[in-house]
């Protein structure tokens, strides 16, 4: 495999789906005669902060994701890469896979979403009214998510998935995202200034949540157990990391007493931000999107020996095994029991905190990752050029 070539494609350059993308990067950094090149559409946002620093080239394509534009502007892009790693089965996964048939390239479709249930589970939150206005628009939209989930099961000379769920619908090779160990060392991570940055005490019990908020990660499960934390623990503060502006969560947090609220930071931020929770919370629903998900922050949690209070759905209790606390999902008051707990319990943070930190380590590094994707491009590839 000396002297490959991977074209990396993503639907979107701006948008936080390139946070599965960004450690795999990372992870093929340290590949002697390897190349990356990273190939997206720019939607007018520019680059989104985890990509400042990396060290392979990046290029941004306009116009659609998906038709004969896209597939030109994607052929040109890839021109001399020898494999295609697409990121996502979104529109632009069908100008992927007809650029790498016309090239004779191998495909690598690589999923962390099914992104036809997060459709369906979105529009049924639409009042009725609104499922009747757009009627046409969601059954156009879910015949062309049916073609796409069909393309990923034919199209791909190999399937990377992110969780079990993901893998009993669709197949493939499970391979988690992983983090960088060295930049996620506690050692190393300047939790106190990161506080200091956003205002909060230096004192104050934290508890994290980083990420960008969304009804199937149990946000409003959240916010109530932390009312129940804020009556025994009132000098108690929820940290959010990642909310950009237009999420609709943003204003809800803004107004809801003792939370603090970040945008979305660059990677070399996100260790001191891990840092400065005391506690981080994963409060997953046990719905189709949350089953399906694996969620990076997990990982990035055990990395920084952050201890961890996650709900038992999908592949949370199995990725966090005994490094960690599991409870109900959808159970407000457990979470808030757990969340209090530990808060008290400083001897019990660093317990957990360590043995997460421990188990990352055994199973989610960097290095874990670079293997298992060698072991598919070498497959692929055999071996060389």
């Amino acid at each position: 495999m000396e002297g490959a070539h991977v074209g990396v494609v993503v639907h979107s350059l701006s948008h936080n789906n390139i946070g599965r993308v960004y450690p795999f990067l990372r992870a093929m950094e340290g590949v002697p005669g390897l190349r990356c090149t990273l190939v997206g559409w720019d939607d007018g946002g520019g680059l989104f902060p985890l990509l400042d620093g990396l060290p392979w080239p990046v290029v941004r394509l306009a116009g659609p994701a998906s038709g004969p534009a896209a597939e030109r502007a994607l052929a040109e892009a890839l021109a001399g890469c020898d494999l295609v790693h697409c990121f996502k089965n979104q529109a632009h996964f069908a100008a992927a896979a007809a650029v790498a048939r016309a090239r004779g390239m191998p495909l690598v479709l690589d999923l962390d979403d099914w992104e036809l249930g997060l459709f369906l589970e979105g529009v049924a939150r639409w009042p009725a009214w609104r499922r009747a206005l757009w009627g046409l628009p969601i059954t156009r939209r879910v015949a062309a998510a049916l073609e796409l989930e069909q393309l990923a099961r034919t199209a791909p000379a190999a399937l990377v998935v992110n969780s079990r769920a993901l893998q009993a619908h669709f197949g493939g090779q499970i391979i988690y995202t992983a983090a960088d160990e060295r930049a996620f060392d506690p050692a190393h991570a300047d939790g106190a200034a990161f506080r200091a940055r956003v205002g909060l005490a230096a004192d104050a019990p934290t508890i994290g949540f980083p990420g960008t908020p969304h009804p199937h990660k149990g946000i409003d499960d959240l916010l109530e157990a932390f009312a129940s934390v804020r009556v025994a623990i009132p000098q108690a503060r929820l940290l959010f990391v990642g909310v950009p502006a237009h999420n609709p969560y943003r204003a809800q947090l803004a107004a809801t007493p003792g939370v603090v609220c970040t945008g979305y930071l660059a990677a070399h931020e996100y260790p001191a931000a891990y840092a400065a929770c005391d506690v981080v919370a994963i409060p997953q629903r046990a719905v189709t999107e949350g089953v399906m998900q694996m969620p990076a922050k997990l990982i990035l949690a055990m990395a920084a020996a952050r201890p961890i209070v996650a709900t038992s759905v999908g592949d949370l209790p199995l990725a966090l095994g005994d490094a960690g606390r599991c409870v109900p999902p959808q159970q407000p008051r457990a979470m808030a029991c757990a969340l209090t707990e530990l808060l008290e319990d400083a001897a019990q943070r660093g317990r957990l905190g360590a043995a997460a930190r421990e188990r990352f380590l055994a199973c989610f590094s960097l290095g874990h990752v670079r293997e298992a994707m060698l072991g598919v491009y070498g497959q692929l590839l055999g071996g060389g050029r």
